[in-house]
């Protein structure tokens, strides 16, 4: 069996921080999952969606939501500067009269889950017109 499933972490900023298929075997095999990211603090909340997206199966997906915690108190009068030559992927955040970047939180994440709407579809679905994926539809 090929079937995977795509974990999806985001921040209250709508950016992507973290984006990794994973095989069922890889989960069997171990009995669990685990990746140590660094997320840099939103501009809006601390908030960060993690989602988990079945490549198959219909009412699988799953969402969590996760408060992180910064180890640097939130600094006041920050801005997201969007570099235009790294194009609208990439958004580097600055402190105006500081050149350190905004501090970043390190976050232990074990599987968690989201169902995410409007977004590229990788579902092997047979028939997309009647499946129940939102991407699908």
């Amino acid at each position: 069996d090929f079937h995977y499933v795509t974990l999806v972490i985001g921040d209250a900023d709508n950016q992507v921080i973290f984006n990794q298929k994973i095989m069922d075997s890889v989960l069997l095999k171990t009995g669990n999952w685990m990746k140590k990211i660094e997320v840099k603090r939103a501009l809006k909340s601390e908030d960060i969606s993690i989602n988990l997206i079945s490549s198959d199966y219909v009412g699988l997906d799953i969402k969590q939501a996760y408060t992180a915690f910064y180890l640097t108190p939130k600094t006041e009068g920050c801005k997201g500067v969007t570099n235009q030559k790294l194009k609208a992927e990439s958004t580097l955040d600055r402190c105006y009269g500081s050149p350190q970047s905004l501090p970043a939180a390190e976050v232990d994440t074990e599987i968690a889950f989201k169902k995410y709407g409007n977004r590229e579809c990788n579902h092997r679905c047979k028939n997309k017109d009647v499946c129940g994926h939102d991407c699908c539809e």
